[in-house]
């Protein structure tokens, strides 16, 4: 079973919490010593391996994401039209806020966030019709 982005994240969170473990131990060692600089390469690898599963964790979500990106675009296509169509200015703005909700849940790779988001525009468009 592949490993999914929730779970990568949650490695991201344990490689950041141990790199600011890391730091916190280097404050306290003699400034410019051989354990302040190891500790401080220590740091900079946990950190660099940290933004490297965060890329791999919304890759994943990416993935996770495929196969719904049909049904995604359908939404997106939808919200679009509606914008065509719609004159009312507080109307465009709720559109267009969920269109952004929808943008914002992919680029942070959360699948859940997406689907919620997605099914807030298809009850704001349903309302509409």
């Amino acid at each position: 079973m592949p490993i999914s982005s929730a779970q990568v994240l949650v490695l991201v969170q344990r490689f950041q919490a141990l790199a600011d473990e890391v730091e916190a131990k280097r404050a306290v060692v003699p400034f410019m010593s051989d354990e302040w600089n190891s500790l401080g390469q220590q740091r900079r690898a946990l950190t660099r391996a940290s933004g490297q599963l965060q890329d791999t964790a919304l890759s994943a979500a990416l993935d996770e994401l495929e196969p719904h990106y049909d049904a995604m675009l359908s939404v997106v296509r939808d919200l679009k039209d509606e914008i065509g169509r719609e004159e009312k200015i507080e109307r465009v703005l709720s559109i267009v806020a969920s269109g952004l909700a929808i943008s914002a849940a992919v680029l942070e790779g959360n699948p859940a966030a997406v689907f919620k988001a997605l099914d807030k525009a298809r009850l704001l468009l349903t309302e509409s019709a």
